[in-house]
Protein backbone atom coordinates (compact mmCIF):
# COMPACT_ATOMS: atom_id res chain seq x y z
CA UNK A 1 0.00 0.00 0.00
CA UNK A 2 1.23 3.53 -0.90
CA UNK A 3 0.60 6.90 1.29
CA UNK A 4 0.52 9.75 0.06
CA UNK A 5 2.36 12.01 2.70
CA UNK A 6 1.47 15.36 0.87
CA UNK A 7 0.05 17.22 -2.64
CA UNK A 8 3.23 16.33 -4.76
CA UNK A 9 3.06 12.76 -3.92
CA UNK A 10 -0.67 12.77 -4.18
CA UNK A 11 -0.41 14.79 -7.53
CA UNK A 12 2.71 12.52 -8.41
CA UNK A 13 0.23 9.50 -8.31
CA UNK A 14 -2.33 10.94 -10.15
CA UNK A 15 -0.06 11.89 -12.76
CA UNK A 16 1.16 8.01 -13.41
CA UNK A 17 -2.88 6.81 -13.00
CA UNK A 18 -3.85 9.14 -15.59
CA UNK A 19 -0.66 7.75 -18.24
CA UNK A 20 -1.39 4.61 -17.26
CA UNK A 21 -4.87 5.29 -18.48
CA UNK A 22 -3.99 6.82 -21.48
CA UNK A 23 -1.81 4.24 -22.67
CA UNK A 24 -4.49 1.41 -21.68
CA UNK A 25 -6.62 3.17 -24.37
CA UNK A 26 -3.67 4.01 -26.49
CA UNK A 27 -3.34 -0.08 -26.98
CA UNK A 28 -7.30 -0.87 -27.44
CA UNK A 29 -6.79 1.44 -30.63
CA UNK A 30 -3.83 0.05 -31.91
CA UNK A 31 -5.80 -3.29 -31.38
CA UNK A 32 -8.60 -1.99 -33.14
CA UNK A 33 -6.38 -0.50 -35.82
CA UNK A 34 -4.49 -3.64 -36.32
CA UNK A 35 -7.70 -5.66 -35.86
CA UNK A 36 -9.19 -3.86 -39.02
CA UNK A 37 -11.01 -0.67 -38.30
CA UNK A 38 -9.08 1.07 -41.26
CA UNK A 39 -10.44 -0.59 -44.46
CA UNK A 40 -7.86 -1.86 -46.54
CA UNK A 41 -7.70 -2.26 -50.29
CA UNK A 42 -9.94 -5.27 -51.20
CA UNK A 43 -7.97 -7.99 -52.62
CA UNK A 44 -9.63 -7.75 -56.16
CA UNK A 45 -8.46 -4.02 -56.92
CA UNK A 46 -4.69 -4.77 -55.00
CA UNK A 47 -2.05 -3.35 -56.95
CA UNK A 48 -1.12 -7.29 -58.28
CA UNK A 49 -4.49 -7.37 -59.90
CA UNK A 50 -4.24 -3.67 -61.02
CA UNK A 51 -1.47 -4.44 -62.87
CA UNK A 52 -3.13 -7.88 -64.27
CA UNK A 53 -6.14 -5.73 -65.30
CA UNK A 54 -3.63 -3.41 -67.44
CA UNK A 55 -1.82 -5.86 -68.96
CA UNK A 56 -5.25 -7.47 -69.72
CA UNK A 57 -6.09 -4.44 -71.20
CA UNK A 58 -3.13 -3.76 -73.48
CA UNK A 59 -4.30 -5.98 -76.31
CA UNK A 60 -7.94 -5.21 -75.81
CA UNK A 61 -7.81 -3.27 -79.58
CA UNK A 62 -6.41 -6.24 -81.08
CA UNK A 63 -8.53 -8.59 -79.62
CA UNK A 64 -11.75 -6.59 -80.55
CA UNK A 65 -10.78 -5.95 -83.99
CA UNK A 66 -10.62 -9.79 -84.40
CA UNK A 67 -14.43 -9.78 -82.73
CA UNK A 68 -15.23 -10.39 -79.09
CA UNK A 69 -15.88 -13.79 -78.00
CA UNK A 70 -18.30 -15.15 -75.21
CA UNK A 71 -14.87 -15.73 -72.44
CA UNK A 72 -13.60 -12.09 -73.48
CA UNK A 73 -17.10 -10.69 -72.88
CA UNK A 74 -17.28 -12.37 -69.54
CA UNK A 75 -13.76 -11.74 -68.63
CA UNK A 76 -13.97 -7.85 -69.52
CA UNK A 77 -17.43 -8.16 -67.16
CA UNK A 78 -15.93 -9.21 -64.13
CA UNK A 79 -13.12 -7.09 -64.38
CA UNK A 80 -14.85 -3.96 -64.38
CA UNK A 81 -18.41 -4.67 -63.47
CA UNK A 82 -19.24 -2.08 -60.66
CA UNK A 83 -21.83 -4.20 -58.96
CA UNK A 84 -18.89 -6.58 -58.27
CA UNK A 85 -16.67 -4.30 -56.97
CA UNK A 86 -18.59 -2.54 -55.14
CA UNK A 87 -19.80 -5.86 -53.39
CA UNK A 88 -16.10 -6.45 -52.35
CA UNK A 89 -15.58 -2.99 -50.45
CA UNK A 90 -18.77 -3.79 -48.84
CA UNK A 91 -17.28 -7.45 -47.57
CA UNK A 92 -14.35 -5.44 -46.48
CA UNK A 93 -16.65 -3.20 -44.21
CA UNK A 94 -18.87 -6.51 -42.92
CA UNK A 95 -15.72 -7.82 -41.86
CA UNK A 96 -15.28 -5.01 -40.02
CA UNK A 97 -18.03 -4.73 -38.43
CA UNK A 98 -17.45 -8.46 -37.35
CA UNK A 99 -14.30 -7.85 -35.61
CA UNK A 100 -15.65 -5.10 -33.94
CA UNK A 101 -18.83 -6.88 -32.82
CA UNK A 102 -16.74 -9.16 -31.08
CA UNK A 103 -14.98 -6.07 -28.38
CA UNK A 104 -15.50 -5.22 -25.15
CA UNK A 105 -16.92 -1.73 -24.14
CA UNK A 106 -14.28 0.65 -23.42
CA UNK A 107 -12.92 1.81 -20.33
CA UNK A 108 -13.24 5.59 -19.07
CA UNK A 109 -11.16 7.62 -16.49
CA UNK A 110 -13.13 10.92 -14.95
CA UNK A 111 -11.62 13.48 -13.08
CA UNK A 112 -14.13 15.12 -10.35
CA UNK A 113 -13.16 18.43 -8.90
CA UNK A 114 -15.98 19.45 -6.31
CA UNK A 115 -16.14 21.48 -2.98
CA UNK A 116 -14.80 24.92 -4.33
CA UNK A 117 -15.49 28.43 -5.21
CA UNK A 118 -18.31 28.83 -2.48
CA UNK A 119 -19.34 30.09 0.71
CA UNK A 120 -17.53 30.22 4.11
CA UNK A 121 -15.16 27.05 4.65
CA UNK A 122 -15.46 26.21 0.56
CA UNK A 123 -14.96 30.05 -1.10
CA UNK A 124 -11.53 28.84 -1.96
CA UNK A 125 -9.95 25.47 -2.53
CA UNK A 126 -9.01 25.05 0.81
CA UNK A 127 -11.92 22.79 1.17
CA UNK A 128 -11.79 20.83 -2.22
CA UNK A 129 -11.93 17.46 -3.28
CA UNK A 130 -10.17 15.76 -6.20
CA UNK A 131 -11.51 12.61 -7.06
CA UNK A 132 -10.21 10.47 -10.30
CA UNK A 133 -12.14 7.37 -11.16
CA UNK A 134 -11.74 4.42 -13.68
CA UNK A 135 -14.90 2.72 -14.86
CA UNK A 136 -15.77 -0.07 -16.85
CA UNK A 137 -18.62 -1.43 -18.12
CA UNK A 138 -19.06 -4.83 -18.02
CA UNK A 139 -21.35 -6.70 -20.46
CA UNK A 140 -22.85 -9.52 -20.06
CA UNK A 141 -20.79 -12.33 -22.28
CA UNK A 142 -23.85 -13.53 -24.30
CA UNK A 143 -24.69 -10.10 -25.63
CA UNK A 144 -21.29 -9.46 -27.16
CA UNK A 145 -21.29 -13.31 -28.32
CA UNK A 146 -24.78 -12.98 -30.03
CA UNK A 147 -23.64 -9.52 -31.75
CA UNK A 148 -21.03 -11.44 -32.65
CA UNK A 149 -22.30 -14.02 -34.31
CA UNK A 150 -24.68 -12.04 -36.12
CA UNK A 151 -22.10 -9.76 -37.78
CA UNK A 152 -19.98 -12.90 -38.94
CA UNK A 153 -23.49 -14.49 -40.45
CA UNK A 154 -23.76 -11.19 -42.21
CA UNK A 155 -20.00 -11.32 -43.77
CA UNK A 156 -20.64 -15.27 -44.54
CA UNK A 157 -24.01 -14.66 -46.57
CA UNK A 158 -22.29 -11.39 -47.60
CA UNK A 159 -19.13 -13.88 -49.26
CA UNK A 160 -21.54 -16.01 -50.59
CA UNK A 161 -23.92 -13.37 -52.48
CA UNK A 162 -20.79 -11.76 -53.69
CA UNK A 163 -19.77 -15.59 -54.95
CA UNK A 164 -23.32 -15.66 -56.32
CA UNK A 165 -23.20 -12.69 -57.61
CA UNK A 166 -20.17 -13.00 -59.98
CA UNK A 167 -21.75 -15.98 -61.58
CA UNK A 168 -24.58 -14.12 -61.97
CA UNK A 169 -23.00 -11.39 -64.03
CA UNK A 170 -21.31 -14.39 -66.13
CA UNK A 171 -24.80 -15.42 -66.83
CA UNK A 172 -26.22 -12.03 -67.56
CA UNK A 173 -22.92 -11.57 -69.86
CA UNK A 174 -24.08 -15.29 -71.46
CA UNK A 175 -27.41 -13.82 -72.55
CA UNK A 176 -26.38 -10.84 -73.47
CA UNK A 177 -23.83 -12.47 -75.56
CA UNK A 178 -25.98 -15.06 -76.92
CA UNK A 179 -28.72 -12.27 -77.69
CA UNK A 180 -26.08 -10.14 -79.80
CA UNK A 181 -24.80 -13.64 -81.41
CA UNK A 182 -28.29 -14.48 -82.48
CA UNK A 183 -28.81 -10.79 -83.89
CA UNK A 184 -25.87 -11.18 -85.96
CA UNK A 185 -26.93 -14.85 -87.39
CA UNK A 186 -30.33 -13.61 -88.16
CA UNK A 187 -29.70 -10.43 -89.88
CA UNK A 188 -26.65 -12.78 -91.98
CA UNK A 189 -30.13 -14.66 -93.05
CA UNK A 190 -31.57 -12.14 -93.63
CA UNK A 191 -29.02 -10.62 -96.56
CA UNK A 192 -28.96 -14.02 -97.79
CA UNK A 193 -32.60 -13.71 -98.36
CA UNK A 194 -32.18 -10.72 -99.90
CA UNK A 195 -29.32 -12.07 -102.38
CA UNK A 196 -31.64 -15.31 -102.92
CA UNK A 197 -34.73 -12.84 -103.75
CA UNK A 198 -32.74 -10.74 -105.84
CA UNK A 199 -31.51 -13.81 -108.03
CA UNK A 200 -34.98 -14.85 -108.36
CA UNK A 201 -36.32 -11.48 -109.37
CA UNK A 202 -33.64 -11.28 -111.99
CA UNK A 203 -34.84 -15.19 -113.48
CA UNK A 204 -38.07 -13.47 -113.54
CA UNK A 205 -37.20 -10.81 -115.07
CA UNK A 206 -35.03 -12.58 -117.92
CA UNK A 207 -38.28 -15.28 -118.59
CA UNK A 208 -40.87 -12.08 -118.33
CA UNK A 209 -38.47 -10.72 -121.49
CA UNK A 210 -38.49 -14.08 -123.44
CA UNK A 211 -42.51 -13.82 -123.13
CA UNK A 212 -42.26 -16.66 -120.31
CA UNK A 213 -43.28 -15.44 -118.01
CA UNK A 214 -46.52 -12.57 -116.88
CA UNK A 215 -44.91 -9.25 -116.22
CA UNK A 216 -47.82 -9.67 -112.92
CA UNK A 217 -45.30 -12.40 -111.58
CA UNK A 218 -42.64 -9.71 -111.83
CA UNK A 219 -44.51 -7.03 -109.85
CA UNK A 220 -45.48 -9.23 -107.03
CA UNK A 221 -41.65 -10.10 -106.88
CA UNK A 222 -40.67 -6.75 -106.14
CA UNK A 223 -43.45 -6.55 -103.71
CA UNK A 224 -41.33 -9.46 -101.52
CA UNK A 225 -38.11 -7.71 -102.34
CA UNK A 226 -39.19 -4.58 -101.01
CA UNK A 227 -40.55 -6.72 -97.96
CA UNK A 228 -37.33 -8.35 -97.68
CA UNK A 229 -35.19 -5.26 -97.83
CA UNK A 230 -37.85 -3.38 -94.90
CA UNK A 231 -36.98 -6.56 -92.79
CA UNK A 232 -33.17 -6.46 -93.47
CA UNK A 233 -33.48 -2.69 -91.67
CA UNK A 234 -35.28 -3.60 -89.13
CA UNK A 235 -32.61 -6.52 -88.40
CA UNK A 236 -29.82 -4.09 -88.37
CA UNK A 237 -31.21 -2.14 -85.99
CA UNK A 238 -32.03 -5.24 -83.74
CA UNK A 239 -28.33 -6.16 -84.23
CA UNK A 240 -27.02 -2.83 -82.93
CA UNK A 241 -29.49 -2.49 -79.60
CA UNK A 242 -27.77 -6.01 -79.04
CA UNK A 243 -24.58 -4.95 -79.45
CA UNK A 244 -25.28 -2.10 -76.70
CA UNK A 245 -27.02 -4.22 -74.78
CA UNK A 246 -23.33 -6.53 -74.50
CA UNK A 247 -21.30 -3.68 -74.82
CA UNK A 248 -23.71 -2.27 -71.08
CA UNK A 249 -22.40 -6.26 -69.21
CA UNK A 250 -18.25 -4.34 -68.94
CA UNK A 251 -19.53 -0.33 -69.24
CA UNK A 252 -17.99 0.06 -72.67
CA UNK A 253 -18.95 1.06 -76.15
CA UNK A 254 -19.68 -0.49 -79.28
CA UNK A 255 -16.29 -0.63 -80.66
CA UNK A 256 -16.33 -4.24 -81.98
CA UNK A 257 -17.63 -5.50 -85.37
CA UNK A 258 -19.07 -8.60 -84.54
CA UNK A 259 -19.36 -11.59 -82.39
CA UNK A 260 -17.48 -14.68 -82.77
CA UNK A 261 -17.84 -18.10 -81.41
CA UNK A 262 -20.41 -21.04 -83.27
CA UNK A 263 -23.49 -22.04 -81.31
CA UNK A 264 -22.97 -24.39 -78.18
CA UNK A 265 -24.20 -27.69 -78.78
CA UNK A 266 -27.95 -28.63 -77.99
CA UNK A 267 -28.08 -30.58 -74.07
CA UNK A 268 -31.04 -32.31 -72.96
CA UNK A 269 -32.59 -31.01 -70.10
CA UNK A 270 -32.34 -33.02 -66.97
CA UNK A 271 -35.74 -34.61 -65.00
CA UNK A 272 -37.97 -32.72 -62.91
CA UNK A 273 -36.93 -34.42 -59.56
CA UNK A 274 -33.22 -33.96 -60.46
CA UNK A 275 -33.33 -30.37 -61.30
CA UNK A 276 -35.32 -29.78 -58.00
CA UNK A 277 -32.52 -31.42 -56.05
CA UNK A 278 -29.63 -29.40 -57.70
CA UNK A 279 -31.58 -26.05 -57.02
CA UNK A 280 -32.57 -26.63 -53.33
CA UNK A 281 -28.41 -28.17 -53.01
CA UNK A 282 -27.22 -24.57 -55.26
CA UNK A 283 -26.21 -21.40 -54.21
CA UNK A 284 -29.46 -19.47 -54.86
CA UNK A 285 -31.75 -21.84 -53.31
CA UNK A 286 -28.87 -21.62 -50.12
CA UNK A 287 -28.98 -17.74 -50.60
CA UNK A 288 -32.71 -17.76 -49.73
CA UNK A 289 -32.49 -20.27 -46.72
CA UNK A 290 -29.50 -17.89 -44.99
CA UNK A 291 -32.25 -15.75 -44.59
CA UNK A 292 -33.98 -17.57 -42.15
CA UNK A 293 -30.92 -17.94 -40.01
CA UNK A 294 -30.29 -13.69 -40.14
CA UNK A 295 -34.04 -13.77 -38.75
CA UNK A 296 -33.09 -15.68 -35.79
CA UNK A 297 -29.86 -14.60 -35.01
CA UNK A 298 -31.67 -11.01 -35.05
CA UNK A 299 -33.83 -12.19 -32.65
CA UNK A 300 -31.47 -13.70 -29.87
CA UNK A 301 -29.89 -10.49 -30.36
CA UNK A 302 -32.50 -8.50 -29.02
CA UNK A 303 -33.07 -10.87 -26.64
CA UNK A 304 -29.59 -11.05 -25.32
CA UNK A 305 -29.63 -6.96 -25.26
CA UNK A 306 -32.52 -7.23 -22.59
CA UNK A 307 -29.69 -8.19 -20.16
CA UNK A 308 -28.48 -5.23 -18.30
CA UNK A 309 -25.14 -3.99 -18.01
CA UNK A 310 -23.29 -3.54 -14.74
CA UNK A 311 -20.60 -0.67 -14.74
CA UNK A 312 -17.95 -0.93 -11.28
CA UNK A 313 -15.60 1.84 -10.90
CA UNK A 314 -12.82 2.82 -8.63
CA UNK A 315 -10.73 5.85 -7.66
CA UNK A 316 -8.97 7.55 -5.60
CA UNK A 317 -10.32 10.87 -3.92
CA UNK A 318 -8.02 13.85 -1.88
CA UNK A 319 -9.33 16.17 0.66
CA UNK A 320 -7.14 19.48 -0.21
CA UNK A 321 -7.89 20.53 3.51
CA UNK A 322 -6.60 17.98 6.01
CA UNK A 323 -4.32 16.79 3.10
CA UNK A 324 -5.71 12.89 3.01
CA UNK A 325 -6.57 10.17 0.66
CA UNK A 326 -9.25 7.82 0.02
CA UNK A 327 -10.80 5.46 -2.00
CA UNK A 328 -13.76 5.28 -4.20
CA UNK A 329 -15.75 2.47 -5.43
CA UNK A 330 -19.10 2.40 -7.27
CA UNK A 331 -21.39 0.08 -9.13
CA UNK A 332 -23.81 1.37 -11.36
CA UNK A 333 -27.15 -0.84 -12.38
CA UNK A 334 -28.94 0.85 -15.14
CA UNK A 335 -33.19 0.49 -14.03
CA UNK A 336 -35.78 -0.84 -16.50
CA UNK A 337 -38.74 1.99 -15.93
CA UNK A 338 -39.31 3.11 -19.30
CA UNK A 339 -38.28 0.60 -21.68
CA UNK A 340 -37.67 -3.04 -20.54
CA UNK A 341 -36.46 -3.88 -24.03
CA UNK A 342 -39.50 -6.31 -24.62
CA UNK A 343 -40.45 -4.11 -27.54
CA UNK A 344 -37.55 -4.54 -29.27
CA UNK A 345 -37.72 -8.35 -28.95
CA UNK A 346 -41.74 -8.61 -29.91
CA UNK A 347 -40.41 -6.87 -32.99
CA UNK A 348 -37.37 -8.87 -34.17
CA UNK A 349 -39.72 -12.13 -33.12
CA UNK A 350 -42.42 -10.65 -35.66
CA UNK A 351 -39.66 -9.76 -38.18
CA UNK A 352 -38.24 -13.53 -37.91
CA UNK A 353 -42.06 -14.53 -38.61
CA UNK A 354 -42.36 -12.75 -41.41
CA UNK A 355 -39.16 -13.11 -42.56
CA UNK A 356 -40.37 -16.94 -42.99
CA UNK A 357 -43.11 -15.95 -44.84
CA UNK A 358 -40.77 -13.77 -47.33
CA UNK A 359 -38.53 -17.26 -47.34
CA UNK A 360 -41.77 -19.15 -47.88
CA UNK A 361 -42.92 -16.82 -51.13
CA UNK A 362 -39.38 -17.05 -52.55
CA UNK A 363 -39.56 -20.34 -52.54
CA UNK A 364 -42.43 -20.97 -54.35
CA UNK A 365 -41.58 -17.91 -56.99
CA UNK A 366 -38.28 -20.08 -57.67
CA UNK A 367 -40.37 -23.24 -58.06
CA UNK A 368 -42.38 -21.91 -60.64
CA UNK A 369 -39.41 -20.00 -62.36
CA UNK A 370 -37.61 -22.76 -62.45
CA UNK A 371 -40.68 -25.32 -63.45
CA UNK A 372 -40.88 -22.58 -66.46
CA UNK A 373 -37.08 -22.77 -67.38
CA UNK A 374 -37.44 -26.66 -67.40
CA UNK A 375 -40.26 -26.54 -69.67
CA UNK A 376 -38.83 -24.02 -72.13
CA UNK A 377 -35.47 -26.59 -72.00
CA UNK A 378 -37.74 -29.51 -73.13
CA UNK A 379 -39.65 -27.59 -75.57
CA UNK A 380 -36.60 -25.77 -77.28
CA UNK A 381 -34.29 -29.02 -77.17
CA UNK A 382 -37.43 -31.00 -79.47
CA UNK A 383 -37.58 -28.22 -81.89
CA UNK A 384 -33.82 -28.29 -82.39
CA UNK A 385 -33.53 -32.15 -82.36
CA UNK A 386 -35.91 -31.69 -85.26
CA UNK A 387 -35.29 -28.83 -87.47
CA UNK A 388 -31.15 -29.36 -87.08
CA UNK A 389 -29.94 -31.31 -89.41
CA UNK A 390 -31.93 -34.03 -91.92
CA UNK A 391 -35.26 -31.66 -91.91
CA UNK A 392 -32.72 -28.22 -93.07
CA UNK A 393 -31.06 -30.32 -95.37
CA UNK A 394 -34.05 -31.55 -97.39
CA UNK A 395 -35.77 -27.89 -97.47
CA UNK A 396 -32.62 -26.40 -98.88
CA UNK A 397 -32.66 -29.51 -101.76
CA UNK A 398 -35.91 -28.62 -102.71
CA UNK A 399 -35.76 -25.13 -102.18
CA UNK A 400 -32.78 -25.55 -104.55
CA UNK A 401 -34.28 -27.85 -106.62
CA UNK A 402 -37.52 -25.89 -107.59
CA UNK A 403 -35.67 -22.81 -108.43
CA UNK A 404 -33.51 -24.65 -110.95
CA UNK A 405 -36.70 -26.61 -111.57
CA UNK A 406 -38.81 -22.94 -112.36
CA UNK A 407 -35.89 -21.83 -114.38
CA UNK A 408 -36.40 -24.20 -116.94
CA UNK A 409 -40.32 -24.53 -116.87
CA UNK A 410 -41.22 -27.26 -114.69
CA UNK A 411 -42.80 -25.79 -112.09
CA UNK A 412 -44.70 -22.14 -111.60
CA UNK A 413 -43.65 -19.47 -109.58
CA UNK A 414 -46.04 -20.01 -107.11
CA UNK A 415 -44.37 -23.27 -106.27
CA UNK A 416 -40.65 -21.94 -106.27
CA UNK A 417 -41.70 -19.53 -104.06
CA UNK A 418 -43.24 -21.24 -101.64
CA UNK A 419 -40.02 -23.63 -101.35
CA UNK A 420 -37.62 -21.12 -100.93
CA UNK A 421 -40.02 -19.53 -97.94
CA UNK A 422 -40.29 -22.76 -96.17
CA UNK A 423 -36.80 -23.37 -96.08
CA UNK A 424 -36.00 -19.70 -94.63
CA UNK A 425 -38.86 -20.46 -92.24
CA UNK A 426 -36.74 -23.58 -91.41
CA UNK A 427 -34.42 -21.31 -90.89
CA UNK A 428 -35.37 -18.61 -88.59
CA UNK A 429 -37.39 -21.04 -86.66
CA UNK A 430 -34.15 -23.00 -85.59
CA UNK A 431 -32.40 -19.77 -84.51
CA UNK A 432 -34.92 -18.71 -82.78
CA UNK A 433 -35.34 -22.29 -81.11
CA UNK A 434 -31.46 -22.24 -80.59
CA UNK A 435 -31.61 -19.14 -79.10
CA UNK A 436 -34.62 -19.97 -76.85
CA UNK A 437 -32.75 -22.96 -75.80
CA UNK A 438 -29.23 -21.61 -74.43
CA UNK A 439 -30.93 -18.25 -73.02
CA UNK A 440 -33.12 -20.51 -70.83
CA UNK A 441 -29.50 -22.41 -70.02
CA UNK A 442 -28.41 -19.47 -68.59
CA UNK A 443 -31.37 -18.04 -67.29
CA UNK A 444 -31.11 -21.55 -65.26
CA UNK A 445 -27.55 -20.61 -64.35
CA UNK A 446 -28.41 -17.28 -63.26
CA UNK A 447 -31.50 -19.05 -60.49
CA UNK A 448 -28.89 -21.65 -59.54
CA UNK A 449 -25.77 -19.19 -58.85
CA UNK A 450 -23.49 -22.00 -60.65
CA UNK A 451 -23.00 -24.05 -64.12
CA UNK A 452 -24.82 -26.55 -65.01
Amino acid sequence: MVYLADKKSFRVVAAIGLVWALGACSALQEHWTQSGSTVEMPERVSNSVVSEVRSWSAGRGQRLAQGVTLQWAQQEALFQHPELLGSEWGLAALKTEAQAAGLRSNPSLSVEFEDFAGSGGFSGIGGSQTTVTYSQTIEAASKRAARKRLAELHSSIAQSQHALLGVRIDARTRMAFLGALAAQDELQLGLETEQELQGFHNTIAGRVQAGKASAVDLKQFDLLLNNARLQRHGLENEQRGSRITLAQCWGGEVDFDSVVGPWPASVKPPGWDELQQRWQASGGGQQILEQLRVGEAQAHVAEQERNRDWTFSAGLRRFEDSDDWAGVVGVELPLRVFDSGRSALEAARSRRKQGMYAVELAMRESKRELNGLHGRLNRSFEVVSRLNGEALQQAEWVASSTYEGYKHGRFDLLQAMEAQQSYFDLRTRLGAALLDHHLAWAELQYLLGETW
